[in-house]
C-alpha cells in the first residue's frame, strides 16, 4: 500500500498524477484499460486534475464502481458528477470517444431495472476493472459495499442490486467485493476530518473487512491510500 499524504488539493494532483501513470504502465502491457469510477464531492478534485493528465485516453474505458438508481442527469447520479468533472472535457476535445464512457442506465419499467444489459458489459470485459478509483465513507464504505451489510457478504461474481442501502437513496447498483478483488489496481481516498476514523481503521491492518470494506483494497496487488489527514 502507497500512501499519497498532503494538504488537499496537492493530495489530489499527486493521486491523478499516480492513476495516470498506472493507466499508462498498464497500457504498454495491453491494448486498453478498463477505469472503474465512483462519484461524489470527494473524487470530484482528482477528476479535474486527472483530465489534464498525459494518457492514451483512446484506449481507456470508463465504467462505473457504484450508482444510485436514478436518471443519468439527475443531480444524485454518479455519472452525472463523473460526465461533468472529467469524460465531458476529454470528449469535447477528442481526447476521448463517447463510446469509451459506460454509464448505467436505470429503467424502473424493466424488472432488472438495467441491470442484465450492465452486467453484459462487465462480462465482455472480462468482468473486472483494471484500475478502481474510490472514495472510503465514514464508516469505511466504499462503493455501496457497507460494513456488516449484505452487500459486503454477497458472493455475486459482479454486480449487485439493493433495496436497503444504509446510506441513501436505498436502491443502488454496486459492484462486489469479488469484483472488487480482481482489479489490479486501486485507489481508495479519505478526505476531510469526517473520515479520521475511517483512515485509522483502514491504517490498521488488524481491521476486518467487515468493519471496514475499504479494507479490501490491502489484498489488491497494487493500491494507494489518499488522504489528507495527518
Amino acid at each position: 500500500m502507497e500512501i499519497i499524504q498532503g494538504e488537499r488539493k496537492e493530495a489530489e494532483r499527486k493521486a491523478a498524477d499516480a492513476i495516470a501513470a498506472e493507466i499508462n504502465n498498464l497500457l504498454t502491457l495491453q491494448d486498453t484499460v478498463t477505469l472503474g469510477l465512483v462519484g461524489g464531492t470527494s473524487v470530484a478534485g482528482v477528476y479535474d486534475w486527472l483530465k489534464e493528465t498525459v494518457v492514451e485516453w483512446k484506449n481507456v474505458q470508463v465504467f462505473l464502481v457504484d450508482e444510485r438508481m436514478v436518471d443519468i442527469d439527475d443531480d444524485e447520479s454518479n455519472f452525472k458528477l463523473i460526465r461533468t468533472s472529467f469524460t465531458h472535457d476529454l470528449v469535447t476535445t477528442g481526447k476521448m470517444p463517447q463510446k469509451n464512457i459506460h454509464p448505467f442506465i436505470y429503467s424502473s419499467e424493466l424488472k432488472d431495472l438495467g441491470l442484465v444489459k450492465y452486467l453484459r458489459k462487465i462480462e465482455d470485459i472480462g468482468k473486472k476493472y483494471d484500475v478502481i478509483v474510490v472514495s472510503a465513507g465514514e464508516d469505511g464504505h466504499i462503493g455501496a459495499l457497507f460494513p456488516r451489510h449484505h452487500s459486503l457478504a454477497s458472493d455475486a461474481e459482479c454486480l449487485l442490486v439493493m433495496d436497503d442501502s444504509p446510506k441513501p437513496p436505498a436502491l443502488r447498483l454496486t459492484i462486489s467485493r469479488e469484483m472488487v478483488l480482481r482489479s489490479k489496481v486501486g485507489f481508495v481516498l479519505f478526505f476531510g476530518s469526517g473520515k479520521k476514523d475511517a483512515y485509522a481503521a483502514f491504517s490498521n491492518l488488524d481491521t476486518k473487512i467487515a468493519d471496514c470494506p475499504a479494507s479490501l483494497l490491502h489484498h489488491l496487488p497494487k493500491a494507494y491510500a489518499v488522504t489528507d489527514l495527518s
